[in-house]
């Protein structure tokens, strides 16, 4: 899968998690937002968003409990 991790960010949709916001990119990539700066009560499912931040290695631990976590260091609601 290529990283499509750039200046803008990653393009996505929300989706619902078990204990953190999952976002859809649209490469097919799903991750859990390990943190969202600011934006939790609008993060709802179906939210179309960009994010910046870089995903958690695949060995590492999440308190999201579910998939891949991604560190964002900024969400923008589209």
């Amino acid at each position: 899968m290529a990283d499509t991790t750039n200046k803008t960010g990653r393009l996505g949709v929300i989706e619902d998690g078990a204990e953190c916001p999952r976002v859809r990119f649209d490469d097919g990539s799903v991750f859990s937002l390990e943190k969202y700066p600011g934006q939790r009560s609008r993060l709802k499912p179906g939210t179309r968003v960009r994010v910046s931040g870089n995903p958690l290695g695949p060995s590492a631990i999440s308190r999201c409990q579910q998939g891949r976590a991604f560190i964002a260091t900024a969400i923008d609601i589209l």
